[in-house]
């Protein structure tokens, strides 16, 4: 249910792999501090109402991010209980990203 980052890392960095959907589930405030190039903000407070427009596809391959990776194992398995069996969280969150992938990435 979880991947690293060192895993999401090397699956964006490959072209020979299909890129799966990275979905940022924190808050807008935290995406100005720092955030994964190219990924969909779907912040978790949200989710009530909208979740089904945001995920129409239950066979895409979704990694979620937070900060530490509370937020996005919440939300891994809220998917995975819909249905959303390639869903996953990154261990860690975005702060082990900016120590571990992109240390020039603003921390908080």
């Amino acid at each position: 249910m979880e991947i690293t980052c060192q895993q999401l890392a090397e699956r964006l960095h490959n072209p020979s792999q299909k890129k799966p959907r990275v979905v940022d589930c924190r808050e807008s405030d935290e995406l100005r501090i720092c955030h994964i190039e190219g990924a969909d903000h779907c912040a978790l407070s949200q989710w009530g109402g909208q979740w089904q427009q945001w995920f129409p596809d239950k066979n895409e391959e979704i990694v979620i991010i937070c900060h530490h990776g509370m937020r996005s194992l919440k939300a891994t398995v809220f998917l995975r209980e819909r249905g959303y069996p390639e869903t996953y969280s990154i261990a860690g969150g975005v702060d082990v990203w900016a120590q571990k992938i992109d240390p020039s990435m603003a921390r908080y």
